[in-house]
């Protein structure tokens, strides 16, 4: 079976490059959450692949770079369709990472993502911008956002939330985006109710 390998750079990742593979990411399920002055991301990423051939990749995945955020601690991702849950992070540092995704020629893969990243001030930032470079809008994009009412108060969101609830001692808010390309960041701004 023939497959394509491509490496995909940060200044290589434009709309050119990638209609030339035929990949598509066409969906995101996000969960952000505030704990113990960290910042979780929980994701699932959506790929398409359109072409007859198999395509395999490495995505760099970035992080904020925000006076409020420090370090990321650590970063997991696997290839959920793949059949196991094996490490796709060939290489990892401070501002992103790289990892691998394949998928399988007219077929569908989803990649999950998790990372910690400390919180410093008062803001965390979840990255959705760098889905201008896929040059097309999302499909589907759900984000979730979790905080415990007894440590944050939420100021506010750089996206309005559908519905906010509280159930069991959180706070959490949701987002739900159709046809969505994103003109900036999900920031998410608070205070420390300690700090009041």
């Amino acid at each position: 079976m023939r497959s394509v390998y491509i490496l995909s750079l940060p200044l290589l990742l434009s709309p050119l490059f990638l209609k030339a593979q035929s990949l598509r990411f066409y969906r995101e399920d996000i969960e952000l959450s505030l704990h113990s002055d960290t910042f979780y991301v929980n994701g699932l990423y959506y790929y398409r692949n359109m072409d007859t051939t198999a395509v395999k990749t490495t995505l760099y995945y970035p992080y904020a770079e925000n006076t409020s955020l420090g370090k990321v601690g650590w970063i997991r991702a696997s290839n959920l369709s793949a059949g196991n849950d094996s490490d796709a992070i060939p290489h990892s540092g401070q501002k992103g990472a790289w990892i691998r995704l394949q998928v399988a020629p007219r077929d569908t893969t989803i990649l999950k993502v998790q990372y910690a990243q400390k919180i410093l001030g008062n803001q965390a930032e979840y990255i959705i911008v760098t889905t201008k470079k896929w040059g097309r809008p999302l499909d589907m994009a759900n984000y979730v956002l979790r905080t415990p009412d007894d440590r944050y108060s939420l100021d506010s969101l750089s996206y309005q939330p559908d519905t906010c609830f509280h159930p069991k001692n959180e706070r959490v808010c949701v987002f739900t985006k159709e046809h969505f390309m994103p003109d900036r960041n999900i920031i998410v701004y608070f205070t420390r109710k300690e700090d009041r």
